[in-house]
């Protein structure tokens, strides 16, 4: 069982490393595979769960600026994906 897991957790790690590679070949950025990924790729709304995403990485942010040597966990923050175009608030979000 414990061979398993530690093949799942290496071949995981191998995985963030192809990914961080990517992300610094393609866009110049430069991503630590040991971080968190914390990623949400899905249509662009107002869903709330979105909504609160982007309010809980603002917190993080205000924390470590006021704190910049409080622990925390190291994160790497993506979000991508696309706008819906059929509601209200679509043409402030691509204008």
């Amino acid at each position: 069982m414990y061979l398993l897991i530690n093949l799942l957790v290496m071949d995981y790690q191998e995985n963030k490393m192809k990914l961080a590679a990517y992300i610094e070949k393609e866009y110049k950025v430069t991503v630590d595979p040991t971080s968190l990924f914390d990623m949400q790729v899905k249509r662009i709304h107002e869903y709330k769960r979105q909504l609160l995403n982007i309010l809980h990485i603002i917190t993080l942010y205000n924390r470590l600026k006021k704190n910049p040597h409080m622990p925390f966990v190291a994160r790497t923050i993506m979000i991508g994906g696309k706008v819906v175009l059929f509601s209200a608030s679509s043409e402030f979000l691509t204008a």
